[in-house]
């Protein structure tokens, strides 16, 4: 797979993945009532999560599909009563795709073994970025609805 072709896909999997959430988290201006769903997660206590996006759909007659999962887990450091601190750790990216026939997959746990030519070969480079990503923590200070109001390194 050439480099041109590479990009074209990477670019291809990055528009759909942000289509895809932005028309997810839409909401419906047609309901009656409005309920509110509160942040309250527990001092002390720990959260894994696993997100996954799974688009299967045709682009110019051809079919396209992407899978991508994330695992991330989440510590519950401080609670001051309105704002709550975690501290949050990437484990985990998967992403498997074949778009116009280009295949990709690529995931943290199943690193591409070395062959000596990683700088030639994309999927390599994928790879890598994403393996640089796993591990990686940082701290959210959010409010009680779930907003961030501060994203700090570790």
């Amino acid at each position: 797979m050439n480099k041109v072709k590479f990009s074209l896909l990477l670019v291809t999997a990055v528009a759909f993945s942000f289509i895809f959430c932005f028309s997810s988290c839409q909401s419906t201006r047609s309901a009656t009532t409005s309920r509110m769903l509160k942040f309250n997660f527990e001092k002390g206590k720990g959260y894994d999560y696993e997100m996954n996006i799974n688009m299967n759909q045709e682009i110019m007659g051809s079919p396209t599909k992407l899978d991508i999962s994330t695992y991330y887990s989440m510590d519950v450091q401080e609670d001051d009563g309105t704002v709550k601190t975690l501290q949050t750790k990437y484990d985990r990216f998967k992403i498997n795709m074949d778009v116009m026939g280009m295949q990709l997959d690529v995931d943290t746990d199943k690193p591409l073994p070395a062959t000596g030519e990683e700088d030639m070969n994309p999927m390599s480079k994928v790879s890598m970025l994403f393996a640089a990503i796993k591990g990686q923590e940082f701290t959210m200070k959010v409010d009680a609805e779930g907003k961030i109001l501060e994203v700090k390194r570790v």
